[in-house]
Parts: C-alpha cells; sequence; structure tokens
C-alpha cells in the first residue's frame, strides 16, 4: 500500500489505532519513569615520581637502591596501566560492590579514545562508576581511589622498593558529584512508543482485512439466496434422431 492509501486506512478504522496511540502514549509514559536513573561520578588520578628519580645512593661504591617501577622510561606510565587492568578486574569490583552485570558499574582507562591501547605514555588514570543509586556511584568512585592507593603501595612493597623511592598518587580530580543521566530512559521510551505504532498498524490493517472478509461473505451469501444471481447450468445438447437424414 503507498502512503495515501495507508492514511485512509488509518482515518478508516479510528476507533482501533486512536485508542491503541493513545495507551501507547501512556505506556511509554510509564516505562519511562519506571526505568530507573543512571547516575555517573568521575575522576582522575596522576602518578608522579619522586624527586630523588627513583633511587636513592648510600654508598658511591655499591649499586643504587632503586623503584623497580621507574628503571625505565615511561615507568610512569607502565605503572598507570598495570593499575588499570588491576582496577578494572572482576575481583576489585566484587571488593567495592560492582559486580559484574550488577546496577553499579565500573570503567577504568588512561584517557584514550581505544580502550586496548592501555600504555599510552600517560600517567593519569580515569575512573567513572555509573549506578542507578546517587549515593552508591560517588561512594564506589571513592573506594576505588583508596583501593589504587592500596594497589599501588602493596606493589611497589612487594618489589622492595625504597619508601623514598615510592610512586605517589594523587588525586587531579577527585570523585565528584554524581550527575543524572537520562539517555536509558529515554531510548526505552522511544523503543516501546515505536513498538506501539507497529501495533497500532497492525491493528488497523487487522481491522480493515477483516472488514473487508465479511464483506465478501455477506456478497457471497446475499448472491447465493438471490435466484437471479444464481449461477444456471448449461443446457444439455439434445440428442440426434436415430436413423440420420
Amino acid at each position: 500500500m503507498d502512503f495515501w492509501s495507508t492514511l485512509l486506512v488509518l482515518f478508516r478504522r479510528w476507533y482501533l489505532t486512536v485508542p491503541a496511540f493513545v495507551l501507547s502514549l501512556a505506556m511509554a509514559g510509564a516505562v519511562f519513569e519506571l526505568t530507573p536513573s543512571h547516575w555517573v561520578s568521575t575522576s582522575v588520578l596522576v602518578l608522579s615520581s619522586p624527586k630523588n628519580g627513583g633511587d636513592i645512593t648510600v654508598d658511591q661504591r655499591k649499586q643504587p637502591n632503586r623503584n623497580p617501577l621507574l628503571i625505565y622510561d615511561r615507568g610512569l606510565s607502565e605503572t598507570a596501566a598495570i593499575l588499570i587492568q588491576i582496577l578494572g578486574s572482576p575481583e576489585v569490583g566484587q571488593r567495592i560492590g560492582a559486580s559484574p552485570g550488577g546496577s553499579t558499574q565500573v570503567q577504568v582507562g588512561n584517557g584514550s579514545n581505544n580502550p586496548e591501547l592501555l600504555d599510552n605514555g600517560s600517567p593519569f588514570i580515569y575512573i567513572q562508576v555509573d549506578s542507578t543509586s546517587q549515593n552508591d556511584a560517588f561512594a564506589t568512585n571513592a573506594k576505588l581511589v583508596q583501593q589504587a592507593q592500596r594497589v599501588l603501595d602493596e606493589r611497589q612493597h612487594s618489589l622492595g622498593a625504597p619508601p623514598a623511592t615510592f610512586i605517589t598518587l594523587s588525586s587531579a580530580v577527585p570523585p565528584t558529584t554524581p550527575v543524572v543521566q537520562r539517555k536509558g530512559k529515554k531510548r526505552a521510551a522511544v523503543a516501546f512508543m515505536a513498538f506501539s505504532v507497529i501495533v497500532s498498524l497492525t491493528l488497523a490493517y487487522g481491522g480493515e482485512s477483516y472488514a473487508q472478509y465479511r464483506r465478501r461473505r455477506r456478497e457471497s451469501a446475499g448472491a447465493g439466496n438471490n435466484p437471479a444471481l444464481r449461477p444456471h447450468p448449461a443446457p444439455r445438447p439434445e440428442p440426434e434422431p436415430a436413423g440420420g437424414h
């Protein structure tokens, strides 16, 4: 059917399409209200090396004591990449109440558009927490910052780095006040509205098809009850007389 034929069907079956459209508006509003809002809190951490550059020399005749994480030129960015991997793991997520598939989700990265590129030469760690609870979003972000500090300290202690050579972790941007995100609610309402429009069109075409079917049945029944409209049997051919001419 073309556009105008579709409009004609919709107007002809208004008693089906109008209630369905009104109901779809009400249901879309209900879906928008029932879909939970999401709150997002972000923070940025930065790693910095000590003033001594990661090594201390007590005796010039001996090998200086160094921080193994700062032996290479890209030590800070590599350490940031290690922390990103650990902080984004499911184990840490469960520890801070952000289990996979739960209402609170955590994203940890280095600010790169390519999440697989962990070591991009940046000593920054970007944290984003998405939760259906405003309080949980902020609290989880704060817990993750504490976890980052704890993991960094434990790793440096385990490597035997002198405390004077420890890499320090500071908050370039502390956990922000969660901001509400309504994109999910809008997408759910629009998707339900589109589904309702399809249902309305289906009802309209279904009603039109059923009406045409009933009209054809009435016409067939009327033709069967009217003798003038009944089909007459074809006349039988008369037999030729025996004997020929």
